[in-house]
């Protein structure tokens, strides 16, 4: 069955939107994390190298990585700690709040692009 004219555009317009939301909640959650680590680890900013930084690695070259300097798993313990939670690690959804992880929720627009983008964008705007 092939799509009408419409319905391709309709379909590309919700894939627009798609993106274009998915960029917004980036931005918002990438601002939100960089605000906890404002409080958490000064000059943060500093310790980030842009050039490698990729949130879809949790290894050494996602954000929390590189300011904690340790691997994704041992940074959300450290995180935790600092935030003085009571639990030994962060929790998966206040990883997609901080902008630290993306949902594991397909109705969620945000990946992990977009999180990349705009943690640079965060980091760029604290350099000045």
């Amino acid at each position: 069955m092939s799509l009408t004219v419409e319905d391709r555009q309709e379909r590309d317009r919700q894939n627009r939107d798609r993106i274009e939301q998915g960029e917004t909640l980036a931005r918002e959650r990438a601002a939100r994390g960089a605000s906890l680590f404002d409080r958490l680890f000064p000059d943060w900013s500093d310790q980030v190298k842009l050039t490698t930084l990729e949130m879809a690695s949790p290894e050494d070259r996602c954000v929390l990585a590189q300011v904690s300097q340790r691997n994704y798993p041992a940074g959300r313990v450290l995180l935790a700690r600092l935030m003085q939670r009571k639990k030994k690690s962060i929790t998966r959804r206040m990883e997609t709040y901080y902008g630290l992880n993306v949902s594991p929720s397909v109705e969620d627009a945000v990946q992990f692009p977009d999180l990349t983008t705009a943690w640079k964008d965060e980091i760029r705007t604290r350099r000045g």
